[in-house]
């Protein structure tokens, strides 16, 4: 059995899925080391910078040397390359249909379940013309996955935007297309709107009391900038993202292993691991075997990136009972709420 100097996993969804009590029952291992684990958190929910990214794409960056952080932000352009698209010379954008919902004062920005094929591509096209008219091109993804629509345009656009699943604690104009080109395309996503309110599609869903897919939220740009300096570490993950980050930084990427006990046997010290988002199947295939691994000593340390929180357990089961005796299972109140 070979040794891993230092493990850092990256779960996506992780502590959402968590905060459900059914999740919680099923997930042992990782309510334990949320227990025994010296926990830090990354970002706080006002930190827009981080707004920028999916919440588990930003954790995989904290993973990152600091040096290269900054790569990971042009998100729709490193996964579309990542899927196996050309690069870009001008922009590239995630699209999603969302749903805004009125509120008091302001708008709420919510992620509905995805819709279906039908549905979307009767959106969709009803906004092509709109989109094209503005000098962007509407396009899925080049792998076929499902609900990946990207807008690229041939200009270098300066823009500040942010995923909507971020958990903005702000006013959803704040989190709208911001930077020197943020004006057009905000008016352009107003345009959008308009059109999609009274769509065909939308009432039907209003019908079947389905939130409506009222709104088209544009996110992940950001210029790519030359790379200096790489890595030694061994980054592996099936992720579109980590696969257009890792070419981008000259880092391998290499292909998920089907279980822990192959990941243990790679000789590398340092290691990234990027799991599938479903964590009730990773207990038994990921997390149990890491844990034994630990407790053996076969991982000196392990770092879990759970959204804005970084849990660092050290190897060894003497070291693991002395941090769980000093922590006395601390209360989850501050992560799982």
């Amino acid at each position: 059995m070979s040794r891993i100097k230092h493990l850092q996993l990256v779960l996506p969804q992780a502590l959402t899925q968590l905060r459900s009590s059914r999740t919680e029952q099923s997930s042992s291992v990782l309510l334990e080391w949320l227990k025994q684990a010296k926990r830090q958190r990354l970002w706080g929910p006002d930190d827009l910078q981080h707004a920028r990214l999916d919440p588990w794409q930003h954790s995989l960056l904290h993973a990152l040397p600091p040096d290269q952080q900054k790569h990971g932000l042009a998100s729709a352009h490193l996964q579309w390359r990542g899927e196996g698209g050309t690069w870009f010379k001008g922009s590239c954008l995630h699209v999603e249909l969302v749903h805004l919902q009125a509120g008091l004062d302001d708008l709420r920005l919510l992620v509905p379940p995805a819709p279906s094929a039908e549905e979307e591509t009767q959106l969709l096209a009803s906004l092509q013309p709109l989109l094209s008219l503005a000098g962007f091109e509407l396009q899925q993804s080049s792998a076929g996955q499902s609900g990946r629509w990207y807008l690229s345009c041939e200009r270098l656009l300066s823009l500040n935007t942010y995923s909507p699943r971020a958990g903005f604690a702000t006013r959803i104009y704040d989190v709208m297309p911001q930077g020197a080109d943020g004006a057009e395309l905000r008016r352009l996503m107003t345009e959008a709107q308009m059109l999609l309110h009274d769509h065909p599609v939308n009432q039907q869903r209003n019908n079947r009391g389905v939130p409506a897919l009222n709104a088209l939220w544009c996110w992940g740009a950001g210029q790519l900038e030359l790379v200096s300096q790489t890595t030694t570490q061994r980054v592996l993950s099936n992720e579109a993202y980590v696969q257009g980050l890792c070419e981008h930084l000259h880092i391998s990427c290499w292909p998920l292993p089907p279980h822990a006990e192959a990941l243990l046997g790679i000789d590398a010290e340092q290691v990234l691991l990027v799991l599938p988002a479903d964590l009730a199947t990773l207990e038994s295939i990921w997390l149990q075997p890491l844990q034994t691994a630990l407790l053996r000593g076969d991982i000196e340390q392990l770092d879990v990136h759970l959204d804005h929180w970084r849990l660092r357990i050290q190897g060894g089961r003497w070291r693991q009972l002395r941090r769980f005796m000093s922590r006395n299972r601390s209360d989850l109140t501050d992560i799982l709420s």
